[in-house]
């Protein structure tokens, strides 16, 4: 009894490992995707680079367009930080 015990909880804390680490994965890559398609990025009537499709969602150039939009933009370990000029892009942030 207590054997099967063990192994009934070797098998839920293997599979509770296997199925969080390969959800968190698949947020966090665009590794091996492929890419739908290309757009071209317009700003203010102005070419201003590309936009690729990757599984029905745009990914556009952060900086370029933040500053298009008038933002500061900084990179802050894994986040991008937009903030009006002049303001503190080290602040702590809501979205940690």
């Amino acid at each position: 009894m207590k054997k099967q015990g063990y192994l009934f909880v070797g098998i839920l804390v293997g599979a509770a490992i296997s199925f969080s680490l390969s959800a968190y994965g698949a947020e966090t890559s665009l590794v091996g995707k492929k890419i739908q398609g290309e757009k071209d990025l317009v700003i203010q009537y102005e070419p201003a680079g590309k936009v690729i499709i990757v599984d029905g969602r745009s990914y556009a150039p952060v900086r370029l367009v933040g500053e298009s939009a008038g933002y500061d933009v900084a990179y802050t370990g894994k986040q991008v930080i937009m903030v009006k000029p002049g303001a503190d892009p080290t602040q702590s942030s809501k979205a940690e």
